[in-house]
């Protein structure tokens, strides 16, 4: 889809609610001027910063709509920060699925370094 399909598409899909529709404009807008290896590693505190909103709600509803098939923008991947080395290892969804919880580390670390966000 180019841009002007995809800004064209977010306009009439969020017309009821032109701030989500705001948001989900400035994080294409962002995106879009990328080059494609800079879009490999985009964290959700780059998204409050594009986004101009502290609204977690209205950030989500941006992401999961620019996720969707509907644009295919953006592509989930999760990753875990091992705060000790530094060092970021992807987390392999079917795998968290199955066991359906998280490590007590990482929901330490993410609370620690993202209680900005709460």
């Amino acid at each position: 889809m180019n841009k002007h399909d995809l800004l064209s598409s977010i306009d009439a899909d969020w017309y009821a609610n032109p701030v989500v529709g705001r948001i989900c404009r400035k994080i294409a807008d962002y995106i879009l001027s990328m080059s494609p290896n800079e879009r490999n590693h985009i964290t959700f505190s780059s998204f409050v910063r594009i986004s101009e909103n502290n609204n977690i709600e209205e950030i989500m509803l941006a992401i999961v709509y620019l996720s969707s098939a509907a644009t295919g923008l953006l592509e989930w991947k999760w990753e875990y920060e091992d705060t000790e080395t530094g060092r970021f290892e992807e987390v392999d969804i079917a795998t968290y699925n199955e066991a359906r919880t998280l490590p007590e580390s990482f929901i330490n670390t993410f609370a620690k370094n993202h209680a900005d966000l709460a």
